[in-house]
């Protein structure tokens, strides 16, 4: 996404999603990839959008790519 489309669907801007995402990296990455566990910076992402939109499947699926 560019800049303007992740503040517009999120309400951040990327550098305060990239500060976010160092807090929280380590407690959302997993030890496998099996099962397609989705990366740190995807579940950030869609639990943002959810946070900012109320809605979740067919909004944050889009967004994000799941």
């Amino acid at each position: 996404m560019s800049d303007d489309e992740l503040c517009q669907t999120i309400r951040f801007m990327r550098s305060a999603v990239d500060e976010l995402l160092s807090y929280v990296e380590d407690d959302l990455q997993r030890s496998t990839h099996r099962a397609h566990a989705r990366p740190p910076d995807s579940q950030l992402i869609a639990a943002l959008q959810f946070y900012a939109s109320g809605s979740f499947q067919w909004i944050v699926g889009r967004s994000c790519r799941m």
